[in-house]
């Protein structure tokens, strides 16, 4: 594997003035470069993003200290194994921003995998984005459609193959009243070879109460930390079976 490229949303809210506080960690594993699409006013690359709701915007490399060009972003994704893109998932910009990364990017024999969809089902898209989009297990008004929409024309229009990646319902319910004894025998392997270090799940676990408002009570980190555990694991089999990928 040549490396990974991760856009990941804490950092967003950490250091580029959005207003949202809360946030959801979507992958904890592995990831060794860190990189974010901003939304701070930079008005020399305006015209490189969508304009009717996120007039500027820019990519600051988070490794190097230094704003780049989308450009040198889109050339930098078109290189990698693996691209994780981040959201909040109530920021319409964020939606337009990976849709417009999408539209730019080569993707050539590339996967998406989205934690919108259970995992391993398979979009056919047809002349309806959503009934498409809700035949393979899209929630539609659990993710508030049409707040996506973007996104998921942007993956349409490119004919990029989308896969769910998310662990169904019934296996979060199940995981936090049994624990580890609910972990499925083909999720087992990648869950154990990442365990977590002291620090680490300090800090997930940090994540998963500032992800709920801070609601979060100490009683219910451990099946929380299980669960959002759980859907990495399932992530990361997907991605890594399906590489070039993109989450």
């Amino acid at each position: 594997m040549r490396s990974i490229l991760n856009f990941e949303e804490r950092n967003i809210v950490h250091l580029h003035l959005l207003s949202q506080k809360a946030f959801s960690p979507r992958l904890t594993f592995f990831f060794l470069l860190v990189w974010i699409v901003s939304l701070s006013p930079l008005p020399a690359v305006a015209e490189n993003v969508p304009n009717a709701t996120q007039p500027d915007a820019f990519v600051f490399d988070l490794k190097a200290g230094e704003v780049i060009s989308l450009a040198s972003l889109v050339n930098k994704i078109d290189s990698q194994d693996i691209v994780l893109l981040g959201e909040l998932h109530d920021n319409p910009a964020h939606h337009l921003a990976r849709a417009h990364i999408i539209e730019l990017v080569a993707c050539v024999h590339c996967v998406i995998v989205s934690e919108h969809l259970p995992a391993n089902h398979q979009v056919n898209f047809s002349s309806s984005l959503l009934g498409s989009l809700e035949s393979a297990g899209f929630d539609a008004k659990g993710w508030a459609w049409p707040l996506h929409e973007p996104l998921f024309k942007a993956i349409q229009s490119k004919n990029i193959p989308l896969m769910g990646g998310n662990i169904p319902s019934v296996l979060s319910s199940d995981l936090f009243k049994r624990g580890e004894a609910a972990i499925p025998a083909s999720l087992l392997q990648q869950y154990q070879k990442s365990a977590l270090s002291i620090s680490a799940q300090k800090k997930l676990d940090q994540d998963l109460k500032e992800g709920h408002c801070g609601h979060l009570s100490d009683p219910y980190l451990p099946p929380m930390r299980l669960i959002q555990r759980i859907k990495d694991a399932s992530f990361a089999e997907l991605l890594l079976d399906h590489s070039p990928s993109i989450l």
